[in-house]
C-alpha cells in the first residue's frame, strides 16, 4: 500500500470516529477556504498538516491528495465521505460575519445532508453483502470452514439466555440477535433495516449455522481460557523443585571445599 492510500484511510477512520476537527486545530496546520472571487461561493477547503514523517495536502475543491514523505510523492484523490467531513468543519468554524451568514448556515446543512446520504449509501452496500453472504452459507451447504471465515470478523457478546454476533464495518453496524433471530444492519444517520434469515433464503438451515457458531466460539473462548493458564504457569526465575538436585549440588559444594 503506498502512502497516499495509507492516509486515506486514516482520514477515513477519522471521518468514522467523528475526528476530523483535530486536523484542523493542530498548531503546525494551515487553512486556506477556497472562495469563488466573483460570487463569494465556497468551493473548499485547503489543508496542510504533518503526520510522522510525511507531509500532507488536502484540497476538497477539486477533491486531490499529495503526500511528500521525505521527498517521495504520492497523489490520489480522497472519498466523497473525506472531502465532505472536511468541507463541514471548514464552514463551521469559517468566520461568517464577514459574509453571508444565512449562506454559509445553509451550506453546512447541505454538507450534513450529503454526509448522511454518503453513509447511507455505503450502508445499503453492507446490508446486499450481509444478505448474499446468507445466500452463500446455503448454496455452500453451510460449509464449516467457510461460516468460521465469516465469524471471525464479529465479536460474540454474550446474554443471559442468548447471544448477539456484532461488527462494524466503517460506521454501518451489523448486529445478529439469536433470540429474536433477527439481523440488523444500521448507521448514525437515516439507515436501519432488519431482516430475518428466512426473508433471504426460504429454507436456510438457521439450526446448522447456529450450531456451527456457537461450537467456535466456545472452542475460541476455551482457547483463551488455556493460554491464560498456561501464562499463569510461567515463572520468569529458575528454581530448583527436587530435593534430590539441591542434595547433590550441596555435596558437590562440601566436595569441592574437602579438595
Amino acid at each position: 500500500m503506498d502512502k497516499a492510500n495509507s492516509v486515506k484511510n486514516k482520514l477515513i477512520k477519522l471521518c468514522n470516529e467523528d475526528k476530523i476537527q483535530t486536523l484542523f486545530f493542530d498548531e503546525e496546520s494551515d487553512t486556506l477556504i477556497i472562495l469563488d472571487l466573483e460570487t463569494i461561493e465556497y468551493k473548499g477547503v485547503y489543508i496542510k498538516y504533518r503526520d510522522k514523517d510525511s507531509i500532507i495536502e488536502i484540497n476538497t475543491a477539486t477533491n486531490s491528495l499529495k503526500v511528500n514523505n521525505n521527498g517521495k510523492i504520492s497523489r490520489g484523490k480522497i472519498d466523497p465521505i473525506i472531502s465532505k467531513n472536511l468541507d463541514r468543519v471548514a464552514v463551521e468554524k469559517f468566520n461568517v460575519k464577514k459574509l453571508d451568514e444565512d449562506y454559509f448556515t445553509d451550506l453546512e446543512e447541505t454538507i450534513d445532508d450529503e454526509i448522511s446520504e454518503i453513509h447511507d449509501d455505503k450502508s445499503r452496500e453492507v446490508y446486499q453483502t450481509v444478505r448474499e453472504t446468507l445466500k452463500e452459507v446455503h448454496d455452500k451447504n453451510y460449509d464449516k470452514d467457510f461460516i468460521i471465515g465469516q465469524m471471525k470478523k464479529f465479536n460474540i457478546i454474550e446474554k443471559k439466555d442468548h447471544f448477539n454476533l456484532e461488527r462494524y464495518v466503517g460506521a454501518t453496524k451489523v448486529k445478529y440477535n439469536s433470540a429474536k433471530n433477527k439481523t440488523t444492519v444500521r448507521n448514525d444517520y437515516n439507515f436501519k433495516e432488519k431482516f430475518e434469515f428466512k426473508d433471504v433464503v426460504s429454507d436456510f438451515n438457521t439450526g446448522a449455522f447456529l450450531e456451527i457458531v456457537k461450537n467456535y466460539y466456545h472452542k475460541r473462548a476455551y482457547d483463551k481460557r488455556r493460554l491464560s493458564l498456561d501464562d499463569a504457569f510461567i515463572d520468569p526465575y529458575p528454581v530448583f523443585t527436587h530435593t534430590a538436585a539441591l542434595g547433590d549440588k550441596d555435596k558437590g559444594v562440601k566436595e569441592e571445599e574437602n579438595n
